[in-house]
């Protein structure tokens, strides 16, 4: 545990708990520049926006199934179920706010089935949803004083009624120089830039999408092996020439830079999120978002959001997208860029986080 953390000059007598990620605080304090903001740096800003609030704040794991021995505090903001039900039944904290990544654990459970079934349906497969929330997290909601979560108005609704909820966009990670970052841009390549979950993260309909069409799909992500291989079982390698499977890919990583410079465009299809970091991270160079309302995105005409997953609707909207004149996509990157600087910066994230919080305690 790391005790009475103070990012700021300020000092307190109040006290908080934070139970979310330790490491990132811990490698803050002794220097180091954290990278990426989801969720290295989320955690980070976790701390300061209690500090900045008027709290010295100790930290635990997101994990710990323990409270601090002897230890009494006026707020507690934590993450996942865990902790939680110790932390309502004790006497040890004033005020709990739940800290939510992502759409609430029902929703999220639910829409998650409905597309592995489908999947399942397509394929003839059993796979199993791929990134499942506890569903004990669901009961939590109604004891807390307040929820904070990353998303819009689309992800806030997926919450019951409660005392106070405040959502907030996540930050951009910080912004690599790239020199001439459209001279070599493709408008038929679109980017999957994601974390782990292939079939929640829609990147299925994504390269359905695709087979058959000019557009090449560049993955990058964790990839689950029997997931690749219903492809490439089912698919000859003609019909796969225009899918690239990259795997994981570092952020800011040399591959990570030239693919930045390849694709156009970026692709997420998934069924429930929060505010998707990896997303946001290349919007702001420029790469133009093709994206489900789950998303959690409000672009006010800077990409497009495919209400209708149909694989053939899917399709019409990436050939639209990519067959646009280059005079409209070169001001639709523009606006992605400017979209991410005015909603997506750390300043923005900050002084939303710092309201939401002072709301709720």
């Amino acid at each position: 545990m790391l005790r009475q953390v103070n990012l700021t000059s300020d000092k307190t007598p109040k006290r908080a708990l934070l139970s979310y990620l330790e490491s990132p605080v811990q490698r803050t304090i002794s220097g180091e520049n954290i990278y990426p903001f989801s969720n290295y740096g989320l955690a980070v800003e976790l701390v300061r926006g209690l500090n900045q609030c008027g709290y010295l704040v100790d930290v635990i794991d997101w994990n710990a199934s323990k409270l601090p021995k002897g230890e009494t505090y006026d707020v507690f903001v934590g993450h996942g179920g865990l902790i939680f039900d110790k932390i309502v039944k004790s006497n040890a904290v004033k005020r709990t706010v739940y800290f939510a990544s992502g759409s609430a654990a029902a929703f999220h459970n639910a829409e998650s089935a409905k597309r592995t079934k489908a999947f399942n349906k397509r394929h003839d497969t059993n796979f199993h949803p791929d990134r499942p929330v506890d569903p004990a997290e669901q009961k939590i909601y109604s004891k807390v004083d307040g929820l904070i979560c990353l998303g819009n108005d689309t992800i806030a609704a997926t919450f019951p009624e409660l005392k106070s909820l405040h959502h907030l966009n996540i930050a951009a990670s910080p912004k690599a120089h790239l020199m001439f970052e459209e001279l070599g841009r493709k408008q038929k390549h679109v980017l999957f830039f994601s974390g782990g979950g292939n079939i929640h993260k829609g990147l299925d309909l994504a390269i359905e999408a695709v087979i058959g069409t000019d557009i090449h799909l560049h993955i990058c992500t964790a990839i689950d092996p029997k997931f690749q291989a219903v492809y490439e079982q089912n698919y000859s390698p003609q019909d796969l020439a225009n899918i690239h499977w990259h795997g994981f890919v570092q952020h800011n990583s040399r591959k990570f830079r030239k693919l930045i410079r390849r694709c156009q465009f970026v692709v997420l299809l998934s069924c429930s999120e929060g505010s998707p970091g990896s997303l946001i991270d290349v919007m702001q160079y420029g790469l133009i978002p093709i994206v489900t309302p789950a998303c959690g995105l409000d672009m006010t005409g800077a990409g497009f959001i495919v209400k209708d997953i149909g694989i053939a609707n899917i399709k019409q909207q990436l050939m639209r997208a990519t067959g646009e004149p280059r005079d409209e996509v070169r001001s639709r990157a523009q606006m992605t860029r400017e979209l991410v600087e005015k909603d997506y910066s750390l300043a923005v994230f900050n002084q939303s986080l710092r309201r939401g919080l002072k709301k709720i305690i």
